[in-house]
Formats: C-alpha cells, sequence, structure tokens
C-alpha cells in the first residue's frame, strides 16, 4: 500500500515509510487486541461463542458475525493508523 518508489520526492518516501512502520505496528497491536476481546484467559469455548455472538449482534448477526469483525477490525484500524501516519509526514502532496 505504501510502497518505496524511487523516482517519489524524500518527503513522500520518508512518509511511505513511517506509514508502513505504523501500519506494521497498528496491526500487531490490533491482532493482540482481538485476541484478548475473545480469549481471556481460562475462558471456556461458550464463553468466547458468547462474546463473539455478542460483537456479532452489534450488526445483527451472531457468532460468525463477530468472528468476521474480529478479523477484519484489526486490519481496518492498521490501514487507518498507517494513513493517518502517511498523511501527517505529508505524504500525498502534489508537487
Amino acid at each position: 500500500m505504501f510502497k518505496d518508489q524511487a523516482d517519489l520526492s524524500a518527503e513522500e518516501r520518508e512518509a511511505r515509510a513511517a506509514a508502513r512502520t505504523a501500519t506494521n505496528i497498528g496491526a500487531a497491536a490490533g491482532v493482540a487486541g482481538a485476541g484478548a476481546v475473545t480469549v481471556a484467559a481460562g475462558a471456556s469455548g461458550a464463553a468466547i461463542m458468547s462474546t463473539l455472538a455478542g460483537i456479532g449482534g452489534v450488526v445483527g448477526g451472531g457468532a460468525i458475525a463477530g468472528t468476521a469483525i474480529v478479523a477484519a477490525a484489526p486490519v481496518a484500524v492498521a490501514a487507518g493508523i498507517g494513513y493517518g501516519i502517511y498523511k501527517l509526514f505529508g505524504g500525498g502532496k502534489r508537487k
């Protein structure tokens, strides 16, 4: 998404590098957070399914919808963080 290209300006390349780093950190934190939300230490299968069903219930679904949300949320958050850092560091400006 924020691939380095030699023909870009130094500012754009720095913004992309910062965005790549932030996206990776955001993804790792998101995956860890998603795991913590669904699986508490010593939680039973019923408790995990109940948590997933509760999360899925927010969008009118059940445990399957909750699983999809928990799986997709870290990706969306990481992409948002990466894009925000990219813009913060001056990425996307026209010459």
